[in-house]
């Protein structure tokens, strides 16, 4: 039986509900650069779309991307006191480290804004915080966290709510549990048959992981 020992979180979506600051900060930026706006009707439409599709029905150029993601991280700095955990994700986050588990984060999100994050929940269990300055990086950092720390691949469970986190487990083979409570709620047909599981809450994620120590 496949047994995990390390869990490696994504934050914008699976531990911080972050959809309130960066629909806040994107329609600020998009009243700037004459993008379109995204309201809760638009949501619907664009979160079962590739991010190219996505950028392209938002009027964003794609040569302008590298440069947008950092002023949305930096304006996201900005809101940080008023960001929220999804409830319940802390409770679910300490019985972890309780029962022997090592905690980390890969985020694309910034180390800085991550650690702010967490200190104003006054959380400490995270062992290691790594970030990605590519967006679609995440699995040359996922590589770099089991290079420093040695982790066992096969003992690691990636956790994440975008298409985007089961590709980066995909190109390494690592496992991947895809919960459904952040960014987007469906899958790309290629990627329907990878995760381990899909999760809609922290308590079946949790019977999951615990079924697998």
């Amino acid at each position: 039986m496949q047994t995990y020992k390390h869990i490696i979180f994504d934050f914008d979506g699976t531990i911080a509900n972050s959809i309130p600051i960066f629909l806040k900060i994107y329609n600020e930026l998009a009243v700037e650069k004459n993008f379109k706006p995204i309201t809760a009707e638009t949501i619907p439409q664009i979160r079962h779309l590739s991010y190219l599709k996505r950028a392209e029905y938002l009027g964003i150029p794609l040569y302008q991307i590298p440069f947008i993601i950092p002023v949305l991280y930096k304006k996201y700095k900005q809101n940080i006191s008023s960001l929220q955990p999804y409830e319940g994700i802390f409770d679910f986050l300490t019985t972890l480290h309780q029962r022997g588990f090592t905690l980390d984060i890969v985020s694309s999100n910034s180390k800085e804004n991550i650690l702010q994050f967490l200190k104003n929940q006054n959380f400490t269990y995270f062992s290691n915080i790594y970030c990605s300055e590519n967006f679609m990086g995440k699995d040359k950092v996922l590589k770099k966290l089991l290079k420093t720390t040695d982790y066992p691949l096969q003992a690691c469970l990636y956790v994440g709510d975008e298409n985007r986190d089961i590709e980066a487990c995909m190109k390494i083979n690592m496992d991947c549990a895809w919960v459904n409570w952040g960014y987007e709620d469906e899958l790309q047909p290629q990627l329907q048959y990878y995760p381990k599981g899909h999760f809609k809450t922290h308590e079946e994620l949790q019977r999951f992981v615990f079924g697998k120590a």
